[in-house]
């Protein structure tokens, strides 16, 4: 991955934050021509020319580092309430922080001409996205995960740091329930999913096997047509796999609609 600040960077910049934000926006402050080196949303590694954007959490609320962020240099900030910030600094105020996050980091995505490859599964997801852009690194200016930021907040950061130079992005794409994998590839758009095996990880929370496969099953329903993946050895379950409905009926009442999905011809057996 290249340095936040380094001669790479700059396209993501370019991007005109009110109109990426679009119907979140409620209202802008000092916006006209603005332009910032970063996106972050931990104040404490706030720098000079970076959008802080403020997130609420189940524990902490952004809003309340605000001065802290500004203090570190940051040019500008995304909020959800009226907030104070130094004369000379950008404020966007949106109805949803996290939402404008993803929707500015879907525009950089668009305007980038990178082949995305994603990566799921129940274990090995970090491994094996290590590896795939050890290996791609050879041949191109690859793009990857940083740590394990690979939530709806880690996946935006990392494609809001994508440049013109890089050539390939290697995107670790986790989930917490149905549907979390589908969100991160529409943001991500991959033309290569990769899914290193299914287990039963969360199925305190979804309650089901069939859940668990659905929801990774998402990254390649997510791929264009013609696309690869590379999934586990089907050998033991068929070459096809049953998906049930990723959502059961809400209350738990009444039968999940029942479904099939067909990977990828070369994946296991």
């Amino acid at each position: 991955m290249t340095d936040a600040r380094g001669p790479d960077r700059g396209s993501a910049t370019d991007l005109d934050l009110a109109e990426a934000f679009g119907s979140l926006l409620v209202a802008a402050r000092n916006a006209k021509s603005f332009r910032f080196e970063r996106a972050v949303i931990d104040s404490r590694q706030a720098a000079a020319g970076d959008l802080f954007f403020a997130l609420r959490g189940e524990r902490s609320d952004g809003h309340t580092f605000l001065p802290q962020a500004f203090a570190a240099g940051a040019a500008g900030a995304v909020v959800e309430r009226p907030s104070e910030a130094p004369g000379a600094a950008a404020l966007f105020h949106v109805t949803d922080a996290l939402g404008a996050l993803q929707r500015l980091a879907a525009r950089r995505r668009q305007q980038s001409g990178v082949r995305v490859i994603g990566v799921t599964g129940s274990v090995g997801k970090t491994t094996a996205k290590e590896l795939i852009a050890h290996v791609l690194s050879s041949r191109f200016k690859v793009l990857k995960s940083p740590a394990n930021l690979n939530t709806e907040i880690g996946i935006p950061l990392t494609l809001l740091e994508l440049s013109d130079k890089h050539e390939r992005a290697v995107l670790e794409m986790a989930m917490y329930v149905p549907g979390d994998i589908a969100l991160l590839a529409k943001l991500a758009r991959p033309s290569v999913g990769v899914v290193t095996n299914i287990g039963p990880v969360h199925l305190e929370r979804i309650g089901w096997m069939g859940g668990i496969v659905a929801a990774k099953a998402e990254l390649v329903e997510a791929l264009p047509p013609g696309k690869c993946a590379g999934c586990p050895d089907t050998r033991a379950v068929g070459p096809v796999w049953p998906v049930p409905a990723v959502r059961r009926p809400r209350g738990g009442r009444g039968k999940p609609r029942p479904g099939r999905y067909r990977f990828h011809p070369g994946c296991g057996g």
